[in-house]
């Protein structure tokens, strides 16, 4: 989905929304989320005079993922609400921040590609006191398990001496 800026930017009160399907199942994020093969987003353009127009982003969707800690799979849902002030020297530099063409269009596919991979967490956990997997038999901890702390071996207790 490419939008001409240059179009917009012309002209003044552009108010401007619409929506499109993002393809991902080509893309790569982390190995523990899987994303739906499409993902909707929609977008708004507002211009507020001086040659400038306001463009926001709104991008949902519910992703299968992994617990980075105790392998439990889950459905989590995110939406990200990025917003950008565009103006005519964002895509006339040499090189823009943004996904402009040499014609001034932004691609919004890209963009919200960009705003997924930097907005997803580096590490997914199912919830912040996920205590993981047991280091001895291997079940989550949330299971319980009658393993003995001190089954490995007294390997660990070196950390301990050295921790007090």
């Amino acid at each position: 989905m490419l939008l001409d800026i240059r179009k917009y930017l012309s002209r003044e009160n552009v108010d401007l929304s619409d929506s499109f399907s993002l393809t991902l199942k080509d893309k790569s994020f982390l190995a523990e989320l899987t994303l739906p093969e499409t993902v909707d987003v929609l977008y708004s353009c507002k211009s507020h005079g001086n040659n400038g127009l306001d463009l926001k982003l709104e991008i949902a969707f519910t992703a299968d993922v992994q617990c980075a800690r105790c392998l439990a799979e889950f459905k989590r849902s995110y939406r990200f609400e990025p917003s950008y002030t565009l103006y005519k020297e964002d895509y006339e530099c040499e090189e823009p921040e943004l996904p402009f063409s040499s014609d001034g269009k932004l691609d919004l596919e890209e963009l919200s590609y960009t705003e997924i991979l930097l907005g997803l967490p580096s590490v997914i956990l199912c919830s912040s006191q996920c205590q993981g997997l047991c280091p001895v038999c291997g079940k989550p901890r949330s299971e319980g398990c009658s393993c003995d702390p001190d089954a490995d071996g007294g390997r660990q207790s070196v950390f301990h001496q050295l921790l007090s």
